[in-house]
């Protein structure tokens, strides 16, 4: 089911797993509103499942990063009171982007106490959340 296609992010949610594939540069205004948009998903469904596509994704600016882990990542939290299981992400070629993800990633599992993995294509990403036992290498931090 898709939630939300613009130019730089589709969102889509299939079975419990909620999907944001980003796609180049997102200005702030357009970053947040991706991310209220996926926590609307969230709010209408139960998807305890994230998957994080950020391949084609260019840096996030340091002020849309501070208000993803201070502002909307308490509020997602809020939504799924402690019921996300595993999230799994795509890092970007960007390494901008790529630390920025990490560092989000880090409050993400801090904050939700959840298994993230990193992947380096969306069909190992689907395979491992849909796995129902954890595997070994993952990154809690």
């Amino acid at each position: 089911m898709n939630h939300f296609e613009e130019a730089y992010l589709h969102i889509k949610a299939e079975k419990s797993v909620a999907m944001m594939k980003w796609k180049g540069l997102a200005k702030t205004d357009d970053y947040r509103k991706g991310f209220e948009s996926f926590l609307q998903l969230l709010k209408d469904g139960k998807y305890l499942l994230w998957l994080f596509d950020y391949t084609d994704a260019k840096v996030i600016d340091v002020k849309d990063q501070k208000w993803t882990t201070g502002e909307w990542l308490p509020s997602a939290m809020k939504v799924l009171k402690g019921d996300l299981q595993r999230v799994a992400v795509i890092l970007s070629k960007d390494i901008f982007n790529k630390v920025a993800v990490r560092v989000i990633m880090t409050h993400i599992a801090q904050q939700a106490q959840v298994e993230i993995a990193y992947f380096d294509d969306q069909e190992d990403a689907m395979d491992w959340l849909m796995q129902s036992e954890p595997v070994s290498e993952v990154a809690t931090a």
